[in-house]
């Protein structure tokens, strides 16, 4: 599985931070996650933001990942 994080602009250490959470994840969460660190502003597409309704905050893809 992997996790989408937007970074905040200043964050210095990404790699600490990618460490940090895929292990809080694991934890919380009893899986292995993968976190892909993207610069502020490219999730809003996906998250539907900026537009009329609910915003998108799980996006399964699932089905993509079963057709390879």
């Amino acid at each position: 599985m992997t996790v989408k994080v937007e970074l905040k602009r200043g964050v210095s250490d990404v790699a600490g931070l990618k460490e940090t959470l895929e292990k809080r994840l694991h934890a919380d969460l009893s899986v292995k996650v993968d976190v892909l660190l993207v610069k502020e502003g490219d999730l809003a597409e996906e998250a539907n933001l900026g537009r009329e309704g609910k915003p998108r905050r799980l996006i399964d893809r699932r089905d993509q990942v079963r057709k390879r």
